[in-house]
């Protein structure tokens, strides 16, 4: 019988609602927040995180569950964010979310809920959704865990959950998963105790790094810039330059001044070449 559940708890709506959600429940609830970025290290003189860790501290204090804080930030450099770098060197586009949860928030968070805090189950504000049911109480050890879409259609993440394993699902709650999102936040909103959460914006960009104005600025800080050439692919001929192609993806437009290629259309990003360091594009 499941009693006991850890909820990762982000400071943000979802994962507040979440708790409050297993606690109607009848669970034993104990909250989680991860510190997996070092915003210090890096240089930035206002942390996101000091905000999103008080308001995680704020509503368990509110729901009376204890918060528990764990450090993953040398993990997390080295399993998710240095390959995410060593990708954009060859100028893949990779999307970090993917092996955050796979090998941060359902491996290690997983084995400290369950090794460290006794968990029966770990739950998580994602909009995703399980045939175990949004509070594994379908479960069966003997069938294969299937990842379901949310009710949300607009607030789908089962795309970055896709890696997990079955064994990872088995154990994953998803409070949230079978309703909308204007139903969180109405549920926020006439919680007090979850009401300083209700309208908080909803958190962008890199898993735990956050959105980065001039993403390109942030990368620069990890990539040395390298210049090459843009070439158009019909033409062979070079029509411009770069300074790395770590700035560039697949689909991405490109300006090139009006004196060296003028087109109605745009150009865009049809492939790139790591070896020479040259970015391909073509009229769309």
């Amino acid at each position: 019988m499941i009693k006991r559940v850890v909820c990762a708890m982000s400071g943000g709506v979802d994962s507040a609602v979440s708790a409050w959600l297993l606690q109607k429940k009848g669970f034993d609830v104990t909250g989680v927040y991860m510190v997996n970025w070092d915003h210090v290290e890096e240089g930035v003189s206002q942390c996101p995180r000091t905000k999103d860790q008080a308001d995680a501290q704020m509503v368990c204090d509110r729901l009376g569950i204890r918060l528990h804080v764990v450090n993953f930030v040398k993990e997390y450099w080295n399993d998710v964010f240095m390959p995410l770098v060593s990708n954009y060197k060859l100028g893949r586009t990779v999307v970090s979310d993917i092996a955050c949860n796979t090998l941060i928030k359902f491996d290690l968070l997983h084995k400290f809920a369950f090794e460290e805090l006794g968990a029966d189950a770990v739950a998580t504000g994602h909009f995703a959704r399980t045939t175990q049911g949004d509070y594994l109480e379908n479960i069966d050890d003997g069938s294969v865990v299937q990842l379901l879409k949310p009710v949300d259609p607009l607030k789908d993440q089962t795309y970055f959950l896709s890696n997990l394993s079955g064994k990872q699902l088995r154990r994953s709650m998803f409070p949230v998963g079978s309703l909308l999102k204007s139903q969180v936040r109405k549920i926020a909103d006439s919680e007090s105790v979850l009401s300083d959460v209700a309208r908080k914006p909803e958190s962008m960009g890199i898993c735990f790094i956050g959105k980065r104005k001039n993403f390109e600025s942030f990368m620069d800080q990890y990539i040395e810039p390298s210049r090459g050439p843009i070439v158009d692919r019909e033409t062979g001929g070079v029509i411009g330059e770069h300074s790395g192609i770590h700035h560039f993806t697949i689909g991405k437009r490109v300006k090139i001044a009006p004196e060296q290629f003028q087109s109605a259309d745009g150009l865009f990003v049809c492939s790139i070449d790591a070896g020479t360091n040259t970015v391909f594009v073509r009229v769309n």
